[in-house]
C-alpha cells in the first residue's frame, strides 16, 4: 500500500468495513490512474465557465478527485451510520458497494476529458462497455465480483449524479438490475455526496444551499442540518469554545456532524428546537476546558519550575491557578528525583569513606540520585512541613504520592521476618506508621532481639547528641 492508503485505511478500518475493503483493493490503483492528479473543477464544467467569461485559471489548484471522492464518501456513511443506529435506513453490503463505485466516477467527464454520449441505447451500451474496462483498471472487480452484472446500474448513477447535466432516467435504457427504490436512494446518496464536499466551506452553508432538504429527504423527514458558528477564529480559544458549544448541543441530543474552525454543523430531529446558549454556563465550561488543558500542559511539562540557591524549589505563582497541591508534589517529585549530573557525581566523590570496620559490610558506591532525593526532602522540610498543623496526616499523604513502602521494621514479628542470612543491616523505625507517634522506645525494645551479626541503625526521631548517646548503649 502507498502511504495515501495506509493513512486512509487505519482511519475507517475498525469503523467502516465496506469502505475499508474499498480503499484497501482500489486505493491504490486511483492513486496509479492520476486521481491525485485530476481537479475536480476541470473537465466540461471549466470549459463551459470558461465560455461564459468567467476567469478558470484557479480551478487546476482546486482540490483533487482523489480528495473530492472522500471528501464526499465520509459525511456521507456517517449520515448512514446514523440512519442505521436510529432504524430509519438499512443499506446491505451490496447497495453500500455500488453507492461508493457510481460516486467514484460521477466526475466522469472530467477523469476521461470527455463527457459520454448516452441519448441512445447503442450510446449507452458503448459507455457501459468503456466503463467497465476502466472499472477494472482501477480493480473494483475485486471490490465488486459481480461488477460486471452491475455495470448498467453504475453507468446510470454516473450520468444522473448530477441532476442538471446530461441526465437520462430511463432506467430500461441502462439495462438496472437493482428495483427502483434502492436505485433512486442510492443516487440521493451519491448527489449529496457531491454538493457536500464543495457547497459547504463554512457551518453557515447549509442555509444558503439545498444540503439541509437532502438530508431530510434521505432520512425520511426525521432529521435535517442545525449549525453554531463563531463571529472569528482565534487559535486554541476558538477551539475550546468550540467544545463547548458542543458540549451543550449534545446535551440535548444534536449529533456533531460537520466541524470547521468557526463552528460546527449538527444533526438533529426535524422538529428539534435549537438550544439556549446561557453565556454563563457557556463561560463556566469554557473556563473548565481550559483549566484543564493547562493543568495537563503544567504537569506534562513544568515550565518555569526550577531549583534555586540552596535547592529551594520555586514556579511561576500561575501554577496554582490550574494545578492542585497534589499535583504540584507530583512535579517536584518527578523533578527532584530526576538522575543528577556529573556535578553531583563529583560531590559525591568528595565524601569521606568509611573505614570503621564496624561498618565493613556498608558499600557506599556515589550515586546522582542521592543528591535528588535529598532535593526532594529539603524541599518537603522548607516549604511545606513547617506550615503543616497536622504532621501525622502530612507523612501519611507524602508516602502515599511517593509511593514508599510502609514496611519498616517497628516491632518484633516484623524483626524475625528479617532477619535472613543474605541481609547486612536492620533498621529499627521510631515512628509507628499506624499513629505516626515518633519514640525511642521502639529501638530499645528490639535492641535485644537482634543478633550481634548484624549492623543495627535506628531511623526517625533523632534530633540531638542525647538521642543519639541514648541508643548506643542499646547497639545502635
Amino acid at each position: 500500500m502507498y502511504i495515501q492508503t495506509k493513512l486512509l485505511y487505519s482511519c475507517v478500518k475498525d469503523e467502516n468495513e465496506i469502505l475499508a475493503e474499498f480503499i484497501e483493493k482500489c486505493g491504490d490503483k486511483l492513486l496509479e490512474n492520476g486521481f491525485i492528479f485530476k481537479a475536480a473543477k476541470g473537465g466540461n464544467f471549466a470549459l463551459k465557465r470558461e465560455v461564459d467569461g468567467f476567469d478558470t485559471s484557479r480551478y487546476e489548484y482546486d482540490q483533487n478527485m482523489y480528495s473530492h471522492i472522500f471528501n464526499g464518501l465520509f459525511p456521507t456513511f456517517d449520515l448512514l451510520k446514523v440512519l442505521e443506529e436510529k432504524d430509519i435506513i438499512s443499506l446491505k453490503d451490496l447497495e453500500k458497494k455500488i453507492y461508493i463505485l457510481g460516486y467514484l466516477l460521477h466526475d466522469i467527464d472530467k477523469i476521461w476529458g470527455r463527457e459520454p454520449k448516452t441519448d441512445t441505447r447503442e450510446n449507452i451500451d458503448q459507455f457501459k462497455v468503456d466503463l467497465l474496462d476502466y472499472y477494472l483498471k482501477l480493480g473494483a472487480n475485486n471490490f465488486l465480483p459481480e461488477i460486471n452484472h452491475y455495470i448498467g446500474d453504475l453507468a446510470f448513477l454516473i450520468v444522473n449524479t448530477q441532476k442538471n447535466r446530461g441526465s437520462n432516467l430511463d432506467q430500461r435504457m441502462f439495462s438496472t438490475k437493482l428495483d427502483d427504490r434502492s436505485l433512486v436512494f442510492i443516487r440521493k446518496l451519491c448527489t449529496y455526496s457531491d454538493k457536500i464536499t464543495y457547497m459547504i466551506k463554512s457551518p453557515s452553508d447549509i442555509i444558503d444551499t439545498s444540503i439541509s432538504k437532502q438530508v431530510e429527504d434521505i432520512s425520511e423527514g426525521h432529521f435535517k442540518l442545525f449549525f453554531h458558528k463563531l463571529p472569528e477564529v482565534r487559535g486554541l480559544i476558538s477551539n475550546v469554545i468550540n467544545n463547548a458549544i458542543t458540549s451543550i448541543y449534545k446535551e440535548e441530543e444534536f449529533i456533531p456532524y460537520l466541524f470547521f474552525s468557526d463552528g460546527v454543523v449538527y444533526i438533529g430531529k426535524t422538529n428539534q428546537k435549537e438550544p439556549e446558549l446561557d453565556i454563563d454556563s457557556l463561560f463556566e465550561k469554557v473556563k473548565e476546558s481550559l483549566s484543564r488543558l493547562c493543568a495537563g500542559s503544567i504537569k506534562r511539562t513544568p515550565l518555569g519550575f526550577t531549583f534555586g540557591h540552596q535547592n529551594i524549589a520555586s514556579s511561576p505563582k500561575y501554577y496554582f491557578d490550574f494545578i492542585t497541591i497534589r499535583d504540584y508534589f507530583n512535579i517536584v517529585k518527578s523533578q527532584a528525583l530526576k538522575v543528577g549530573t556529573d556535578a553531583s557525581i563529583k560531590v559525591l566523590n568528595h565524601f569521606p569513606k568509611i573505614n570503621d570496620d564496624k561498618y565493613k559490610h556498608f558499600k557506599y558506591i556515589p550515586d546522582p540520585r542521592i543528591c535528588s532525593l535529598a532535593r526532594f526532602l529539603i524541599f518537603i522540610e522548607n516549604e511545606v512541613y513547617k506550615i503543616i498543623p497536622n504532621k501525622n496526616h502530612f507523612y501519611k499523604d507524602i508516602f502515599d504520592i511517593l509511593k514508599i513502602p510502609t514496611d519498616l521494621i517497628a516491632n518484633l514479628e516484623e524483626l524475625k521476618k528479617s532477619i535472613m542470612p543474605t541481609l547486612d543491616i536492620i533498621g529499627v523505625n521510631n515512628r509507628n506508621l499506624k499513629t505516626f507517634e515518633v519514640s525511642l522506645d521502639f529501638s530499645k525494645q528490639l535492641a535485644d532481639h537482634i543478633p550481634n551479626d548484624f549492623v543495627k541503625i535506628s531511623e526517625s526521631g533523632i534530633s540531638s547528641i542525647e538521642a543519639i548517646n541514648e541508643l548506643k548503649p542499646f547497639g545502635y
